[in-house]
């Protein structure tokens, strides 16, 4: 019974294919496995990036997708518009990253097809993909109001044939993986990939490597005199982080519980096209102890794994920056739903609590589009800074820093774009979770920010040795080895909003601060003696 619903879900994943994605044709014998077709994916959002679209080539086999997941032959540009050879690569090891990832995401008791949920990542993941600044250059373009905008082409040197050998080789190595993802699936099933499969990744990122070094030396031969007038790069690398590395796939199934999002609530742009973050910095809850683990300097792509100090537990904290575009706006559903989010976190054995202030920035200059260092950011003020070639002023202006859980955007997506589409149930009851509350503003700090040394004082103090918030120095000295230096920010115990120190909250207007012993309220209180001098200076 499960088998037969299996493939009739199959079975509408492709109708549903052929009736999204024209052209469908079937490249395959009819009614034989495995069965290999094209699609042609044209992108449904607005993106500032001169993208027609691709010619996908996938094939998936008769266990999908209980034993084995789609395998993306190739990705083939357009007639209309010639792609260069290295992001097509770029292109197809993406997807089947991100094929493989939400293939393993799913449990062993659960197996749904994935095809559809992957198009529509690389529909909403789009524009980060294909707008790398190896193969695409910045030109101004006017509106339908009048008004002027910043677009990106193509280069037209970077154009040239792709070779039908190397992507053959490609697509054998590729369905090799696949087999042998096979064999290991029917053994067991829904455990990882095998050693084949990482073999074909460390082909295609050696291919992909040596492609990009011969494009990128040709570049530099040609604009030699270009590069007099620049004073280096920014940490090595003049190449957006996030617009390399997709971020997760917001979908159901693909992010688990602990999963979270850092989004600004509203974030104004002078200068800057795209901005990122390169660095991240935060503070994390064992999930068993509860004690604080600060993460410091992650940079993208990259795992922190740790173990718990107090209980000897497992951490580990995967970070996936998300660019932010100037020219996005709001419109769309998906970017309505998802805001203007910066950052995407993996969370194992621990539970997101507060983002430090140690967080690096860096920013695409609008003019000439190079890769500056912003450095730290604060909130409610002008972070102003210089381009280092064209010397155009950068400003950023956020007012705050909000927490998502990835679980409920993935549902809220799902929600909006996929109507009536239904997945089997699992019978096993699910355990019943405490999410542990961070910091996020708006809502009220742990206990109203007091704590056993002062019960009064309804705030936490930002220490600038550590960047860390506590509620006193003593708690302070407590948790950590620093030298206590005087506080100058706080965070208001009531609405949770970061400002500088002071006895009220210039946001909540609430006092924090309260006198343990005010003489004058002795004036005030019942059991006081109440004065009879004017009765003996009356008798006199």
């Amino acid at each position: 019974m499960a088998d037969q619903q299996t493939k009739e879900l199959v079975k509408n994943e492709l109708l549903k294919l052929r009736q999204n994605y024209k052209p469908f044709k079937v490249r395959s014998d009819p009614g034989k496995f495995p069965l290999i077709f094209t699609i042609v994916f044209h992108p449904t959002h607005q993106m500032n990036v001169d993208f027609e679209g691709v010619q996908l080539r996938i094939t998936i086999d008769e266990d999908y997708p209980i034993g084995s997941f789609p395998v993306i032959d190739s990705v083939e540009s357009l007639k209309t518009q010639p792609l260069p050879a290295g992001l097509l690569r770029k292109l197809q090891t993406s997807l089947q990253n991100q094929c493989r990832v939400m293939y393993d995401r799913q449990t062993r008791e659960i197996k749904v097809p994935i095809l559809l949920d992957l198009l529509d990542w690389f529909d909403r993941n789009c524009a980060s993909l294909v707008m790398d600044m190896q193969y695409v250059e910045s030109y101004m373009a006017e509106n339908a109001d009048g008004s002027s905008c910043r677009r990106y082409a193509f280069k037209v040197g970077l154009v040239t044939e792709q070779s039908s050998s190397a992507l053959s080789s490609i697509s054998d190595i590729v369905s090799q993986g696949g087999q042998n993802n096979k064999k290991k699936a029917s053994a067991e099933t829904g455990k990882n990939i095998g050693n084949s499969s990482k073999t074909h990744d460390e082909f295609n990122d050696r291919n992909s490597n040596e492609s990009d070094q011969e494009e990128l030396s040709s570049d530099e031969e040609g604009d030699s005199d270009d590069d007099d007038d620049d004073d280096g790069g920014v940490d090595g690398s003049n190449v957006m982080i996030s617009l390399m590395h997709a971020p997760l796939s917001l979908s159901i199934g693909s992010v688990s519980e602990e999963d979270v999002g850092l989004a600004f609530e509203y974030i104004d742009l002078q200068g800057i096209s795209v901005i990122e973050c390169s660095e991240l910095s935060i503070l994390v809850l064992c999930s068993r102890c509860q004690k604080q683990i600060p993460v410091r300097n992650l940079s993208a792509t990259d795992t922190f794994h740790c173990e718990c100090d107090a209980c000897k537990k497992e951490i580990s904290v995967t970070f996936h920056p998300v660019p932010i575009i100037n020219n996005d706006t709001d419109e769309d559903a998906d970017k309505s739903i998802i805001g203007k989010q910066w950052a995407q976190i993996e969370l194992s054995g621990c539970a997101f609590f507060d983002t430090l202030p140690a967080c690096e920035f860096r920013a695409l200059c609008f003019e000439c589009s190079t890769v500056n260092l912003v450095g730290t950011l604060r909130p409610r003020t002008h972070n102003s800074s210089t381009c280092r070639k064209c010397h155009k002023d950068l400003d950023i202006v956020f007012n705050g820093i909000k927490k998502q859980e990835l679980a409920d955007l993935a549902k809220r997506l799902s929600a909006s774009t996929t109507k009536g589409k239904t997945s089997p149930r699992s019978n096993q009851k699910k355990k019943a979770t405490t999410k542990v509350q961070g910091i996020t503003e708006g809502r009220p700090l742990p206990n109203n920010g007091t704590c056993k040394h002062y019960k009064h004082s309804k705030r936490w103090l930002r220490f600038s040795c550590c960047g860390r918030a506590f509620p006193c120095d003593i708690c302070h000295e407590e948790q950590t080895s620093d030298r206590s230096i005087f506080a100058t920010r706080m965070l208001c115990g009531y609405c949770s909003r970061e400002q500088p120190c002071g006895d009220t909250c210039k946001f909540c207007q609430k006092k924090l601060t309260k006198k343990v012993f005010d003489p004058s309220s002795r004036k005030k209180s019942a059991f006081k003696t109440a004065s009879r001098k004017s009765e003996r200076q009356a008798k006199k």
